[in-house]
């Protein structure tokens, strides 16, 4: 199911994948196949094989980036590069990417913008150039809906 605040409109992704295609295309990039694991119940320990396994299979790539060229940031346009293409991407495209699945596998995310501080004097202020995750527990979750 989707969830409430989800960045994709509708059932459609692109004219080749559907929110069904979604999730088995997501796992097999990130070498979670269910065919192989079985079904993800929505567990810290769940969260935790995802987040490794996106980490292990998806590099950081920001050529896009240096090279000024736009980038696109629906949901489509980043399971296309980041999935299908099997490029990597930049903070916005893999954290993008990672909520929308984490969302479909059950799991209350919510975008958070951040500063970058490596290497900064901590009086020195920063843009906030960084998209992280903010991912609720799934107890946490629970007992907020009960």
């Amino acid at each position: 199911a989707v969830a409430a605040g989800s960045l994709a409109i509708g059932r459609q992704l692109s004219l080749h994948c559907t929110m069904d295609d979604f999730v088995p295309q997501y796992l097999a990039r990130i070498g979670l196949d269910r065919k192989a694991h079985g079904d993800l119940p929505r567990t810290l320990d769940t969260l935790a094989a995802v987040q490794l396994a996106h980490l292990r299979s998806i590099p950081f790539e920001n050529i896009d980036v240096v090279l000024r060229r736009p980038i696109d940031m629906s949901v489509a346009a980043v399971f296309d590069k980041l999935v299908r293409s099997k490029r990597g991407g930049y903070c916005f495209e893999q954290n993008t990417l990672l909520m929308e699945a984490l969302r479909h596998l059950g799991f209350k995310v919510a975008p958070v913008l951040a500063r970058v501080r490596w290497n900064r004097p901590k009086d020195m202020d920063t843009l906030y150039t960084h998209l992280v995750l903010l991912v609720t527990p799934p107890t946490a979750a629970a007992a907020e809906a009960a």
